[in-house]
C-alpha cells in the first residue's frame, strides 16, 4: 500500500499543470491538451485529421493512441463551450479521422464555433451550405456565414465573398464587387486570392483591364 501511494504521488507529480487543469474541466486546457496530442500523432490542426508527416518513429498504434485522446479532449473542450475546440471537432466529423463521418454533426459544431465569431468555422460553415454537406444547400446562407469572416479581415472569408461575386452563388454576379474582395484577401498575401485579382485586371479576360497591374499580382501569386 505504501508503495502504491508513493507511485500516485510520482505520477500526480509527473502530469503537467496543463493536464491537472483539463482534468479539473477548464476547456482551454483541454483544448490545448487535445492539440498537444493532435500534433504528436502527426495531425495538422484545423485540417480534420491531414498528416503533417512529422510522426517520427511512431508505431501507428501509438498514432492511433494520440487520435484517441485528442477526440476524447476535443469533445470535452467542445461541450464546455471552447470554439476551438467545437471547430477541430467538427473537422474530425466531416473526414472521418477518429469518428465516424458525419457530416450533419460536423455542421452541428461548425454552428456552435461559429456563433461564437470563430471566423475559419464560419468559412467552413458557409462552404458547407454552398455544397448541401450536412444541411440542405442554400448559397444565400452560405454567402452570410461568409461575410460574417470576411468582415472579420479573415482572408479565406474575403477570398470566398470574391468567388461568390464572380460566379454568382447567393449573390448578383458583379465583378468589380469580386475584385474588391479579392484585393482585401490579396493583400493579405493569399496566393490564389492573388491569382484571381490577376485574372481580374488582365486585359485578356476583359477589354480595358490593366495588364500591368496583372502581372503584378500573378507575380505575388507565383511568389
Amino acid at each position: 500500500p505504501e508503495m502504491a501511494a508513493a507511485d500516485k504521488a510520482v505520477e500526480a507529480r509527473a502530469r503537467s499543470p496543463r493536464t491537472e487543469r483539463a482534468e479539473q474541466g477548464d476547456p482551454d486546457a483541454q483544448c490545448s491538451l487535445a492539440l498537444k496530442h493532435f500534433m504528436a500523432g502527426g495531425f495538422v490542426p484545423g485540417t480534420g485529421g491531414s498528416p503533417s508527416g512529422g510522426v517520427g518513429d511512431l508505431t501507428d498504434s501509438e498514432r492511433f493512441a494520440h487520435l484517441m485522446s485528442a477526440v476524447e479532449w476535443f469533445r470535452k473542450a467542445a461541450e464546455h463551450g471552447n470554439a476551438l475546440a467545437q471547430f477541430n471537432l467538427a473537422g474530425l466529423h466531416s473526414l472521418g479521422t477518429g469518428v465516424p463521418q458525419d457530416h450533419k454533426a460536423a455542421v452541428h459544431w461548425y454552428r456552435k464555433a461559429a456563433d461564437q465569431g470563430h471566423a475559419p468555422a464560419q468559412v467552413n460553415l458557409g462552404a458547407c451550405y454552398d455544397r448541401g454537406d450536412g444541411v440542405g444547400q442554400n448559397r444565400k446562407a452560405a454567402v452570410t456565414w461568409l461575410r460574417k469572416a470576411a468582415d472579420q479581415g479573415f482572408a479565406d472569408g474575403q477570398y470566398n465573398m470574391g468567388v461568390c461575386y464572380a460566379k454568382g452563388k447567393g449573390v448578383a454576379r458583379d465583378l468589380k464587387a469580386a475584385a474588391r474582395w479579392y484585393r482585401k484577401a490579396a493583400d493579405q498575401g493569399h496566393a490564389i486570392a492573388q491569382l484571381n485579382l490577376g485574372y481580374c485586371f488582365d486585359e485578356q479576360q476583359r477589354p480595358g483591364q490593366d495588364p500591368a497591374a496583372a502581372a503584378q499580382w500573378y507575380r505575388k501569386a507565383a511568389d
